[in-house]
């Protein structure tokens, strides 16, 4: 049998988990409070706790995996020394309840793998380069523009990008910023100025990128720009001195 491992990007699933539902009334409409908020259901611990154990079963179950490894991001990456405004328009407040408990279950009970500086994005990445008959599963967006094919676990779809694709997501990128992590890009381009650089004639789109950030802050600055907005946005493909764990034989329990 050859053996499928699930590389898991477990940061998501912490969210996903942890949601809270809206309540609705008979009519199946959503219930607002007197200042027009939506009412929700705060789960328990143990609902979160379940709604992860059923999660990982149907991932399993559904791209039948014979083995597995989870990953988390924990602390502070390194990319917050390149950028203090890293992910700045997130707020801690916004994390649902039961957020670092379960993160917490997801390390003692599911073996989730985590490495201070890295984000669970550079793990899966890493780890897919060196374990053979390996696919990631995730739902972000960044992790499935990577090349290969890849496992959507909130829509349970495959999907496959091409080299091409995920060459051109990157460099797109690097001009539009990704606002979701406050990072900026080039000041004042969107997804035509980044259309636009790509079509243009001469070089490569990387090239072209370099010397849109030089035309746009001049040398020294388009340079630091440049190199602070791709060290933001690449996901690593190795790390030295990283110990690589080996992955975790699916349980055939895992999938009653």
């Amino acid at each position: 049998m050859v053996n499928r491992s699930a590389l898991i990007d477990a940061d998501s699933i912490v969210y996903i988990c942890c949601a809270n539902k809206k309540k609705y009334n008979e009519n199946n409409e959503p219930i607002i409070d007197d200042l027009g908020e939506h009412v929700y259901e705060i789960k328990t611990l143990q609902q979160c706790k379940d709604l992860v154990d059923d999660m990982l079963k149907t991932i399993f179950k559904l791209t039948k995996s014979t083995h597995y490894l989870l990953f988390l991001t924990v602390g502070r990456g390194f990319r917050y020394n390149h950028y203090t405004e890293y992910k700045g328009n997130r707020k801690y407040s916004d994390r649902p309840e039961h957020f670092d408990k379960i993160k917490e279950y997801l390390i003692t009970d599911w073996s989730a793998v985590y490495e201070h500086g890295l984000e669970a994005d550079d793990l899966v990445k890493i780890y897919s380069n060196n374990i053979q008959g390996s696919f990631i599963c995730s739902p972000d967006k960044d992790i499935l523009s990577l090349e290969g094919s890849h496992y959507n676990y909130k829509t349970h779809k495959w999907i496959t990008t091409t080299q091409d694709e995920a060459y051109d997501k990157f460099w797109t990128d690097m001009v539009t910023g990704q606002t979701g992590d406050n990072i900026k890009g080039i000041e004042g381009s969107g997804p035509k100025a980044a259309e636009g650089i790509k079509n243009a004639i001469g070089g490569t789109f990387r090239s072209r990128v370099f010397e849109a950030y030089v035309t746009r802050y001049g040398e020294y600055k388009g340079i630091s720009e440049f190199y602070k907005n791709y060290n933001l946005l690449k996901i690593l493909d190795d790390k030295d001195g990283l110990i690589l764990k080996d992955p975790i034989k699916c349980d055939k329990d895992e999938f009653a």
